[in-house]
């Protein structure tokens, strides 16, 4: 799956009151893979409790180059028409 990371910038930590450090990055996906791949499955949508299920929880792992950062916070960038079109995160 392809995503954009880029590390968040001093200023944007400065910014944050806290909330974002050194070592941080930002993820923006798309969901089309993800519908495409057809995740997640029905178990996963049964046990589930968010929103909507295709956005990562707290605690998930990302994989960025063969290593695996765990998701600090995910959110649905601003819908079109109704429709998931872009998931963003922070990861450390």
């Amino acid at each position: 799956m392809q995503a954009a990371v880029r590390d968040y910038n001093a200023v944007e930590i400065g910014q944050s009151n806290g909330g974002l450090q050194a070592g941080f990055s930002k993820v923006i996906m798309s969901s089309t893979e993800i519908d495409a791949a057809g995740w997640p499955d029905l178990v996963t949508l049964a046990t589930q409790t968010a929103d909507d299920p295709r956005i990562p929880r707290r605690g998930d792992r990302f994989i960025v180059q063969g290593r695996a950062r765990i998701v600090q916070a995910a959110w649905a960038a601003p819908r079109i028409g109704g429709e998931l079109v872009r998931i963003e995160m922070t990861i450390k």
